[in-house]
Protein backbone atom coordinates (compact mmCIF):
# COMPACT_ATOMS: atom_id res chain seq x y z
CA UNK A 1 0.00 0.00 0.00
CA UNK A 2 1.51 3.88 -0.59
CA UNK A 3 0.34 6.49 0.90
CA UNK A 4 1.29 10.00 0.09
CA UNK A 5 1.64 12.34 2.67
CA UNK A 6 3.85 15.31 3.14
CA UNK A 7 5.45 14.91 -0.28
CA UNK A 8 7.11 11.47 0.86
CA UNK A 9 5.74 8.07 -0.32
CA UNK A 10 5.56 5.22 2.03
CA UNK A 11 5.46 1.70 1.36
CA UNK A 12 3.91 -0.76 4.22
CA UNK A 13 5.17 -4.06 3.61
CA UNK A 14 3.92 -6.21 6.54
CA UNK A 15 6.08 -9.71 7.45
CA UNK A 16 3.27 -11.49 6.15
CA UNK A 17 3.58 -10.18 3.17
CA UNK A 18 7.05 -10.43 2.76
CA UNK A 19 7.12 -14.03 2.99
CA UNK A 20 4.39 -14.24 0.75
CA UNK A 21 7.32 -12.62 -1.54
CA UNK A 22 9.86 -15.49 -0.86
CA UNK A 23 11.03 -13.46 2.27
CA UNK A 24 12.31 -16.42 5.06
CA UNK A 25 11.34 -16.20 8.58
CA UNK A 26 13.27 -18.48 11.09
CA UNK A 27 12.15 -19.24 14.32
CA UNK A 28 14.16 -17.33 17.43
CA UNK A 29 15.66 -20.76 18.68
CA UNK A 30 16.36 -23.54 16.39
CA UNK A 31 16.87 -21.75 13.65
CA UNK A 32 14.29 -22.94 11.41
CA UNK A 33 12.05 -21.56 8.72
CA UNK A 34 8.58 -20.90 10.14
CA UNK A 35 5.38 -18.90 9.18
CA UNK A 36 4.50 -15.51 10.10
CA UNK A 37 1.80 -17.21 11.84
CA UNK A 38 4.35 -19.56 13.89
CA UNK A 39 6.29 -16.76 14.68
CA UNK A 40 3.18 -14.33 16.28
CA UNK A 41 2.16 -17.61 18.22
CA UNK A 42 5.62 -17.70 19.98
CA UNK A 43 6.09 -13.98 20.87
CA UNK A 44 4.77 -13.37 24.21
CA UNK A 45 3.48 -9.71 23.49
CA UNK A 46 1.11 -10.26 20.56
CA UNK A 47 0.06 -6.41 20.24
CA UNK A 48 4.12 -5.34 20.08
CA UNK A 49 4.26 -8.21 17.92
CA UNK A 50 1.59 -6.85 15.77
CA UNK A 51 3.16 -3.60 15.76
CA UNK A 52 6.29 -4.16 15.05
CA UNK A 53 5.94 -6.99 12.17
CA UNK A 54 2.87 -6.27 10.87
CA UNK A 55 2.30 -2.74 10.66
CA UNK A 56 -0.82 -3.03 13.04
CA UNK A 57 -0.62 -0.01 15.09
CA UNK A 58 -1.69 0.54 18.14
CA UNK A 59 -4.13 3.27 19.64
CA UNK A 60 -1.39 6.34 20.76
CA UNK A 61 -2.13 5.63 24.48
CA UNK A 62 0.67 2.76 23.78
CA UNK A 63 3.18 4.64 21.70
CA UNK A 64 7.04 5.28 22.44
CA UNK A 65 6.39 9.30 21.27
CA UNK A 66 3.15 10.65 21.18
CA UNK A 67 2.16 13.25 18.56
CA UNK A 68 1.88 15.72 21.36
CA UNK A 69 5.41 14.52 22.32
CA UNK A 70 6.82 15.28 18.96
CA UNK A 71 4.97 18.32 18.44
CA UNK A 72 6.47 19.67 21.78
CA UNK A 73 10.03 18.83 20.47
CA UNK A 74 9.53 20.95 17.35
CA UNK A 75 8.64 24.12 19.01
CA UNK A 76 11.29 27.10 17.67
CA UNK A 77 11.86 28.26 21.21
CA UNK A 78 13.21 25.46 22.72
CA UNK A 79 16.10 24.84 20.91
CA UNK A 80 18.04 25.49 17.23
CA UNK A 81 19.16 23.61 14.58
CA UNK A 82 22.21 25.13 12.83
CA UNK A 83 24.45 24.69 9.33
CA UNK A 84 27.99 24.70 9.55
CA UNK A 85 27.89 26.94 12.32
CA UNK A 86 26.75 28.46 15.50
CA UNK A 87 24.17 30.81 15.23
CA UNK A 88 24.05 34.48 17.12
CA UNK A 89 20.43 33.18 18.71
CA UNK A 90 21.91 29.96 19.24
CA UNK A 91 24.71 31.06 21.33
CA UNK A 92 22.83 33.37 23.22
CA UNK A 93 20.26 31.02 24.20
CA UNK A 94 22.84 28.58 25.56
CA UNK A 95 24.57 31.68 26.68
CA UNK A 96 22.00 31.97 29.15
CA UNK A 97 20.75 29.03 29.93
CA UNK A 98 19.43 28.17 33.46
CA UNK A 99 21.03 24.49 33.75
CA UNK A 100 24.24 23.32 33.37
CA UNK A 101 24.98 22.26 29.44
CA UNK A 102 26.44 18.48 27.41
CA UNK A 103 27.45 17.90 24.79
CA UNK A 104 27.58 14.79 22.69
CA UNK A 105 29.74 15.30 19.34
CA UNK A 106 29.72 13.06 16.63
CA UNK A 107 32.16 13.56 14.44
CA UNK A 108 32.25 13.01 10.13
CA UNK A 109 34.20 14.84 7.47
CA UNK A 110 32.80 13.75 3.74
CA UNK A 111 30.69 11.48 3.66
CA UNK A 112 29.09 11.61 7.24
CA UNK A 113 28.22 14.84 8.83
CA UNK A 114 29.69 15.68 12.04
CA UNK A 115 26.78 16.95 14.65
CA UNK A 116 27.28 18.91 17.74
CA UNK A 117 24.31 17.96 20.18
CA UNK A 118 23.63 20.52 23.54
CA UNK A 119 21.66 19.64 26.60
CA UNK A 120 20.43 21.70 29.02
CA UNK A 121 19.61 19.39 31.73
CA UNK A 122 16.59 21.67 34.15
CA UNK A 123 15.30 20.95 36.77
CA UNK A 124 15.48 17.05 36.19
CA UNK A 125 14.22 17.48 32.02
CA UNK A 126 16.93 17.55 29.05
CA UNK A 127 16.44 19.76 26.54
CA UNK A 128 17.99 20.39 23.05
CA UNK A 129 19.37 23.73 23.28
CA UNK A 130 21.52 23.46 19.83
CA UNK A 131 22.09 21.37 16.81
CA UNK A 132 25.26 22.05 14.88
CA UNK A 133 25.41 20.10 11.58
CA UNK A 134 28.47 20.17 10.11
CA UNK A 135 29.70 18.70 6.32
CA UNK A 136 33.21 18.54 4.69
CA UNK A 137 34.72 20.76 7.49
CA UNK A 138 38.55 20.08 8.64
CA UNK A 139 38.87 19.08 12.18
CA UNK A 140 40.63 22.28 13.12
CA UNK A 141 37.33 24.19 12.13
CA UNK A 142 34.63 21.35 13.98
CA UNK A 143 37.04 21.89 17.10
CA UNK A 144 36.56 25.58 17.42
CA UNK A 145 32.73 24.90 16.91
CA UNK A 146 32.97 22.51 19.62
CA UNK A 147 35.10 25.36 21.71
CA UNK A 148 32.37 27.66 21.26
CA UNK A 149 30.24 25.62 23.46
CA UNK A 150 32.93 24.62 25.91
CA UNK A 151 33.40 28.19 26.96
CA UNK A 152 30.09 28.95 27.75
CA UNK A 153 29.56 29.67 31.47
CA UNK A 154 27.01 26.66 32.57
CA UNK A 155 29.44 24.03 30.11
CA UNK A 156 28.96 20.80 31.57
CA UNK A 157 30.73 18.20 29.94
CA UNK A 158 31.46 16.87 26.73
CA UNK A 159 31.50 13.37 25.07
CA UNK A 160 33.26 13.46 21.67
CA UNK A 161 33.39 10.28 19.45
CA UNK A 162 36.21 8.35 19.33
CA UNK A 163 36.11 5.94 16.70
CA UNK A 164 37.86 7.09 13.45
CA UNK A 165 38.11 10.55 12.72
CA UNK A 166 36.25 11.25 16.00
CA UNK A 167 39.85 9.50 17.86
CA UNK A 168 41.82 12.29 16.09
CA UNK A 169 39.37 14.94 17.32
CA UNK A 170 39.07 13.60 21.02
CA UNK A 171 43.05 13.28 20.99
CA UNK A 172 43.64 17.52 20.26
CA UNK A 173 40.98 18.75 22.39
CA UNK A 174 42.08 16.70 25.48
CA UNK A 175 45.87 16.67 24.17
CA UNK A 176 46.21 20.60 23.82
CA UNK A 177 43.67 21.11 26.56
CA UNK A 178 46.23 20.21 29.14
CA UNK A 179 43.58 17.76 30.61
CA UNK A 180 44.15 14.22 30.67
CA UNK A 181 41.82 11.64 28.76
CA UNK A 182 39.17 10.14 31.62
Amino acid sequence: MFVNGEGFKVSRVTRTMAHGQGVAIYDAQSREPITPEAARAQALDKAAYDQNYECAFADENLTLLSHELISAAEREDVGFICEQDWSASALAMMRESAGSLYVGFDVGRKVDLSVITVIEKVAGLCLVRGILRIQDMRLPEQELRLGEICRLPRFHRASIDMTGLGLGLFEYVFGFAGRTIP
